[in-house]
């Protein structure tokens, strides 16, 4: 990386065709540094999350040979890219996943235009997460701005419920449709998957008697309005 600052790791080489790629609300330039197959990303978030979660899982294999992590629900963040061996080893290791679907929603279409077929079909499989019963819940990430919808990462789950629903991204493209999943299945992962989590599920995720008072009354019908009316829904009151 430039000025020799080694913050990002990929698990095999990966090329581009063009030295500067154009895109709505995005530009960013590569350096290609001569016979080489490796690309240098400059203003662009760094990848690191095959091979960061390789080493995790290497990590916590040892660590379970001399300890029980079975009931610790240990948890991998920014656990986006995830293959199919990936999700095994989390499964086997009882870990948990915390993903960021506004990502998928903001920048799934530049990533498909620099990323291989087979890394973009391990970003973000959540039907993978729902049918292999891991442990996992969506969230945001940091904020630059305040408003819900306009900062660097949206943190409205609204859109990310919608993104979960319809693999659509901000313009529209549908990335990865098999990974659709349900409307409940998505709004688990924000309340009951996300309460166990944090160790919180005989407080809050679910509306139970005696749980607290943690709820919000929904502009639209989340269950049954049309699916492209999800990222508009809004809270009208919210009780914590």
């Amino acid at each position: 990386t430039p000025n020799n600052s080694a913050n990002a790791a990929w698990v095999y080489p990966f090329s581009f065709l063009h030295d500067e790629i154009n895109f709505p609300i995005f530009t960013t330039s590569i350096l290609k540094p001569p016979e080489s197959n490796f690309s240098v990303f400059l203003s662009i978030s760094s990848y690191i999350y095959q091979k960061k979660n390789s080493i995790y899982h290497e990590e916590m294999n040892i660590y379970r040979k001399k300890n029980s992590i079975k009931n610790k629900r240990y948890s991998i963040i920014h656990c986006d890219f995830t293959d199919d061996y990936t999700l095994e080893r989390i499964k086997n290791l009882n870990l948990s996943v915390l993903f960021q679907p506004a990502w998928h929603y903001m920048d799934g279409d530049i990533l498909s235009k620099v990323l291989d077929s087979e890394t973009m079909e391990s970003f973000m499989p959540y039907k993978k997460f729902v049918d292999m019963n891991i442990s996992a819940s969506a969230g945001s990430d940091h904020m630059i701005k305040y408003d819900s919808m306009l900062s660097q990462n949206p943190y409205n789950p609204f859109i990310s419920l919608y993104n979960m629903v319809t693999r659509k991204t901000r313009l529209g493209t549908i990335i990865g449709s098999e990974n659709c999943i349900s409307r409940y299945d998505a709004l688990a992962m924000y309340t009951s998957k996300a309460s166990y989590i944090s160790f919180d599920e005989k407080n809050k995720g679910t509306l139970e008697v005696g749980k607290n008072a943690d709820f919000a009354v929904l502009s639209h019908d989340y269950f049954n309005c049309h699916e492209e009316e999800i990222k508009n829904i809004s809270s009208v009151i919210t009780v914590v």
